[in-house]
């Protein structure tokens, strides 16, 4: 008993005192190469408030992006994170699919479902919807989940509570659609970009606002650009995203 007390507090001390860098961080288990690496520790930094990373498929991008966002958020340097994820080609059709908002954006959601159980979490009591009544009485909820397709006039963290917004398959929104996610962002709040420019599944593939949206933030002092360029899924999917 007196062991897990001396853990607690060890842990508890931690997250009141985060670390500098990662680097000696256990990182939930995860053995990262040093592209991976370069990701994390951008978005772990105080010196950027905004990350992108321009990735190949299966390169690790959204696991590790919600595993920093949740340390940062343990450790109390964050209030919670807000994951976006682009509906991109299938926003027209979403109001037309049965059931509520949530239940309708539900499988737009699975890679951040998927990292949510890589890293250990319960992903039923720390991602917040309207049907998740566990999540809700339990007050354990750390991640809220939405499309991009009902933001608008939406602001995402305060001065007091600042948040960590993660972006995800960005490539499927325009120029606007993007703007428009990140003008939500208030100061103190840090974004995160992530997206596959050769993977869009817009009509247009041009009309992508995601590498432009790179390249307009890519100057700014507060901003980082990091690639991931291994794909770890297998030799199918890496030789396929070659094509």
């Amino acid at each position: 008993m007196a062991r897990r007390s001396t853990t607690r507090t060890t842990e508890i001390n931690e997250r009141l005192d985060p670390p500098e860098t990662l680097k000696e961080h256990p990182f939930f288990g995860m053995k990262l190469d040093k592209d991976q690496e370069a990701f994390r520790d951008a978005i772990w930094s105080k010196d950027y408030d905004i990350v992108f990373c321009n990735s190949k498929s299966g390169s690790g991008k959204t696991t590790i992006a919600v595993a920093t966002a949740s340390l940062l958020c343990e450790y109390k340097r964050y209030s919670g994170v807000m994951y976006v994820c682009a509906g991109g080609v299938h926003e027209a059709k979403q109001g037309l699919l049965p059931g509520t908002l949530e239940e309708k954006s539900a499988p737009l959601f699975i890679p951040l479902y998927q990292a949510v159980s890589r890293l250990g979490y319960d992903p039923q009591r720390v991602i917040a919807s309207d049907y998740n009544l566990l999540s809700q009485k339990e007050g354990s909820a750390m991640i809220v989940a939405q499309t991009d397709s009902y933001i608008r006039g939406v602001s995402f963290g305060e001065i007091d509570a600042p948040v960590v917004v993660i972006c995800d398959e960005m490539q499927n929104t325009t120029l606007s659609g993007l703007r428009t996610i990140l003008t939500r962002i208030n100061d103190g709040s840090k974004a995160i970009v992530i997206g596959q420019e050769k993977q869009t599944d817009l009509k247009y593939p041009q009309d992508s606002g995601f590498v432009r949206m790179l390249n307009h933030f890519s100057q700014k002092e507060r901003c980082k650009v990091c690639t991931l360029t291994k794909n770890y899924r297998g030799w199918i999917s890496a030789w396929a995203d070659e094509i």
